[in-house]
């Protein structure tokens, strides 16, 4: 076995042995699946989620946000 083998040997190991440490990951959102996504934390890993239904609400439903809206 030659150095180089035998480094990439041991890098391997150290890696396995780090990627089992990692928390699993998290899924990719499908963008094409919705207009609006909401920030879901579990077990310390934060994700994109698929608001399915979305509220719609208008500008003009808002109350007391006139300089907000003149902005």
């Amino acid at each position: 076995m030659t150095q180089l083998e035998h480094f990439l040997n041991r890098a391997e190991q150290v890696l396995a042995r780090l990627e089992a440490l990692l928390p699993a990951a998290t899924p990719v959102p499908d963008w094409a699946l919705g207009s609006a996504f909401r920030w879901r934390k579990r077990g310390g890993v934060g994700y994109l989620q698929v608001v399915r239904h979305p509220a719609t609400i208008r500008l003009d439903d808002l109350c007391n946000i006139a300089a907000q809206k003149k902005q």
